[in-house]
């Protein structure tokens, strides 16, 4: 499966060493984006077995900063 979300608002941590008074802190951000694929294998080996395997590659990326968010996180990768 291929997917590729916008989303806007989401909220993002503020790390406390970027806070003004010290303290982490959550905003809502600008806008991301999330883009990634993921794949699955099942396999039923007899009656008494079945395997499955998956994985999966995520990459996402704040596209913009709202207010109270870091200007400086825009482009940046999300967690």
């Amino acid at each position: 499966t291929y997917f590729d979300l916008k989303n806007e608002g989401l909220p993002l941590q503020i790390p406390a060493g970027d806070s003004p008074t010290g303290e982490s802190y959550f905003v809502n951000s600008g806008e991301e984006r999330a883009r990634g694929v993921e794949l699955s294998v099942d396999w039923k080996v007899n009656e008494m077995l079945s395997l499955n395997a998956g994985v999966m590659s995520f990459d996402g990326e704040l596209l913009s900063a709202s207010e109270g968010a870091s200007a400086g996180a825009v482009g940046q990768d999300l967690p």
